[in-house]
């Protein structure tokens, strides 16, 4: 399977870039990665369209740094993504209108399977996770 992880994108989650650095370079030494640094908008497309599984570790769902609204237009997604950020997977509502969420994005864009946090949570219990 190709993979493709993108770990602590803001550069301030320095314990979390070690422990999954290390770990991915040693389990999946094939999957290409972006870590320490912003990805530029075609770099997180490329990320997306060009993996079978994605694993996001930063803050949110990466949202800053990718227009989520564009997403259905990429030629592919991954069949799961991981999105290991604060609030990830979080839906929020806006009266009697439909919820929305980064998360709904990848999943009408076509990725079939996420896994993401519901609330926000300290980056120590995301690396254990």
């Amino acid at each position: 399977q190709k993979g493709f992880y993108m770990v602590n994108p803001s550069g301030d989650l320095n314990k979390s870039q070690s422990r999954f650095s290390r770990f991915f370079k040693t389990n999946t030494p094939s999957w290409e990665a972006l870590e320490g640094r912003q990805p530029t908008e075609e770099e997180f497309h490329h990320a997306l369209s060009s993996s079978d599984v994605f694993v996001y570790v930063g803050h949110g769902a990466g949202e800053q740094y990718v227009n989520v609204a564009r997403l259905q237009y990429l030629p592919s997604m991954p069949k799961i993504a991981f999105l290991m950020g604060c609030s990830s997977g979080k839906l929020v509502e806006h009266g009697e209108y439909e919820p929305h969420g980064t998360v709904l994005r990848y999943l009408l864009a076509g990725c079939p399977t996420i896994v993401a946090n519901l609330w926000d949570i300290t980056s120590t219990d995301n690396d254990r996770f």
